[in-house]
């Protein structure tokens, strides 16, 4: 199959960008907040610092995914924040198992209000604007700073091929977009995303959106995040048994794959992807996109024995796509 002759989205990132996800978050607070979150997800918590953070799974006794987040520790408190539409679900699974311990959770308006801002020149930007030095802030790491007046809280996390950083209000105000208005002011040449976009950016990053991409039925594994997001050295935890045998068998049948399609035509989310030789059927779409100029991605579970440099097609309505599966970096 001949190269596609247009760019990867990710070519295309703004130096400085910005959007809005809409991402919940669920806070937890007590004594126990480190420990009994840390029985419940993939990732180690208890071993946290301030100012420090994580990716994790939350899964059920059977090692699937019941959510995907990203976890901040700040001084008195740890912030879930996870996709739109899933951080009421997180809090009943982990209310039924809140027992004695000492922890209370806290759900502000939801989607709490925020900013994304991103690409290569976003650390030098919010710097600036905030008199500090951001470029050693490391991945699903957060500083607190003032920028426009308005405390803030800045954490780094990285969804897209560029850093990103979330900008939280730090304290409860009356009118919260004006405030983050005055402050998305401060930062020059701002290019503000469309969601079609910023969610393109996200599939040609590898980053699954749970409810879309991984659900309840995908093991931990399957998620093509085990890296960043499953401790093996943490102990025990709700699914802990399942995920650590499939470590020990080496492989999943099934992972999620980044697959980039030739010229202009665009599959849809549900089509088949089959391999090119055998017509064998590999999985299923369940995201896609493209930015104006660019060439389609999409992410798929798809079988392991087709790994990337493999190449395929989607059984688009309008006719087959051809497509080859790249590296998730």
């Amino acid at each position: 199959m001949p190269d596609s002759l247009l760019p990867r989205p990710w070519t295309l990132l703004p130096d400085l960008g910005l959007a809005q996800p809409g991402w919940e978050q669920l806070t937890l607070r007590g004594r126990d907040r480190a420990a009994f979150l840390h029985n419940f997800c993939t990732n180690d918590i208890k071993g946290l610092a301030p100012g420090r953070g994580c990716e994790a799974f939350l899964t059920n006794i059977k090692g699937r995914i019941l959510g995907h987040i990203a976890v901040f520790a700040g001084n008195d408190e740890l912030a879930i924040v996870a996709a739109p539409g899933s951080i009421d679900g997180l809090r009943a699974h982990l209310d039924r198992y809140l027992i004695t311990e000492d922890v209370e959770f806290s759900l502000p308006p939801q989607p709490a209000p925020m900013r994304y801002v991103f690409g290569n020149g976003a650390a030098a930007a919010l710097g600036t604007a905030a008199g500090m030095d951001l470029s050693g802030l490391e991945n699903c790491a957060s500083a607190a700073c003032e920028i426009a007046g308005r405390g803030l809280s800045l954490r780094r996390f990285d969804v897209l091929a560029a850093p990103g950083f979330e900008v939280r209000l730090a304290n409860a105000c009356s009118d919260p977009d004006a405030d983050l208005a005055a402050v998305v002011a401060t930062l020059p040449g701002v290019v503000e995303a469309s969601d079609a976009d910023f969610d393109a950016w996200r599939i040609d990053a590898g980053t699954p959106r749970y409810g879309v991409d991984i659900d309840d039925g995908c093991l931990a594994q399957e998620a093509a995040r085990t890296a960043r997001a499953i401790s093996f050295t943490k102990g025990c935890y709700l699914g802990q048994e399942p995920i650590a045998r499939v470590d020990a068998l080496g492989h999943v049948n099934r992972l999620l794959r980044l697959i980039v399609f030739e010229g202009s035509a665009t599959p849809a989310a549900g089509d088949v992807l089959q391999d090119v030789g055998s017509g064998a059927e590999l999985g299923r779409l369940t995201s896609v996109g493209r930015t104006t100029g660019s060439a389609a991605v999409g992410l798929a579970l798809v079988r392991t024995s087709a790994g990337p440099g493999a190449e395929l097609r989607a059984v688009s309505a309008d006719g087959p796509v051809s497509g080859r599966i790249v590296a998730i970096e």
